[in-house]
């Protein structure tokens, strides 16, 4: 789990930035602050309610023309946000959640056996327990993400811009993103059974 500082402690998130594929690399382009407020609004979007806590968002979403039904595209800026949750802190809320955020590079993948592509730790996801969760792509550098269904579909975003996918889409066609990214997510962890 990663420890994100929210805007009201003194640890800087620099400390945080890691350039090895197990950690975090934020890019020059990206003010911490810039990035908070994109994870935070990203997990908001992923789950509206948790349990014996309301969650409040404020943020502005546009339909992707492409796709029917559509996924969700983050705006970048500005997104004025705020959190209530156990303790204030960003960390204990994705702990408690099973909140993930992983942070990756030119990932894909064509093998739907392996439920999306390899991610940088044990974690799958399971369409029988999981099917209606959805993930977000969050970009740290500008990034493509390509999808092939009947027909290819693609979307370019730009640095601090997301794209929510429901997680019946990536079973239907998701191949390949570039770019320096996060993805968050809500997943649960399976057994292998054949």
């Amino acid at each position: 789990m990663l420890n994100l500082p929210i805007s009201n402690t003194t640890k800087p998130i620099e400390e945080l930035s890691l350039d090895n594929a197990n950690g975090i690399y934020i890019p020059d382009a990206l003010e911490p602050l810039q990035v908070e407020r994109i994870i935070q609004s990203s997990l908001l979007a992923l789950t509206p309610h948790i349990e014996g806590h309301q969650i409040k968002h404020y943020g502005w979403y546009e339909n992707h023309p492409l796709n029917s039904p559509s996924p969700l595209k983050l705006k970048a800026n500005p997104i004025p946000i705020w959190l209530e949750c156990v303790g204030g802190r960003l960390n204990e809320w994705m702990k408690i959640n099973q909140i993930v955020l992983h942070y990756c590079k030119d990932l894909s993948s064509t093998d739907h056996k392996s439920l999306l592509y390899p991610l940088p730790w044990d974690w799958h996801f399971d369409s029988r327990t999981n099917y209606g969760e959805r993930i977000a792509i969050i970009a740290l550098s500008p990034t493509r993400i390509e999808c092939k269904r009947s027909q290819t579909f693609d979307w370019t975003l730009n640095t601090g811009e997301g794209l929510i996918l429901q997680h019946k889409f990536r079973y239907q066609g998701l191949h390949r993103i570039l770019g320096h990214h996060f993805i968050v997510s809500r997943q649960v962890r399976i057994s292998d059974q054949n």
